[in-house]
């Protein structure tokens, strides 16, 4: 096996064979961005709402909506108990702040140390936080095996 098929076996792990999923995840992830920007729109023009309140506010409406989407729609979570809910939640939450947090710094260093476009930097690094939030909520807080085992208790 030459060196490219071992990284690529061993990084994506066949993380990315499932178009469908992909196409999905891409999908949830634009209408969760579709959600954020109209959320804050609406409550900044339309409610009166100061624009750093309802940023802040925008994220956690479109948190949740593509929580859900992510979870039924991309994943095939079907399962909406509330401890296993309440724990993907939570995984997921925290994930996202801490993309959040991930995306915030290589946009500041993309842009102060290597003096990158800002608007060009926020598209890379919002690339680098997708592949990783893929990779993330698809091993860990959507993870096939956790859902089976579940699904086989009840």
């Amino acid at each position: 096996m030459n060196n490219k098929k071992i990284i690529k076996k061993i990084f994506f792990n066949g993380h990315f064979s499932d178009h469908k999923l992909v196409t999905r995840y891409i999908t949830a992830g634009s209408t969760g961005a579709f959600v954020n920007i109209a959320s804050m729109y609406i409550l900044t023009d339309i409610g009166g709402v100061w624009y750093i309140a309802s940023a802040i506010f925008a994220f956690f409406i479109s948190l949740a909506v593509t929580f859900f989407l992510q979870k039924i729609w991309t994943f095939g979570d079907q399962l909406l108990y509330s401890q296993h809910t309440l724990r993907q939640a939570a995984i997921y939450t925290f994930s996202s702040v801490s993309f959040l947090g991930f995306n915030t710094a290589l946009l500041y260093a993309l842009v102060e140390f290597f003096g990158v476009w800002y608007l060009l930097a926020q598209f890379f690094s919002l690339g680098v936080v997708a592949l990783g939030s893929f990779l993330f909520n698809k091993s860990v807080t959507f993870r096939k095996s956790e859902v089976n085992s579940i699904s086989r208790e009840q």
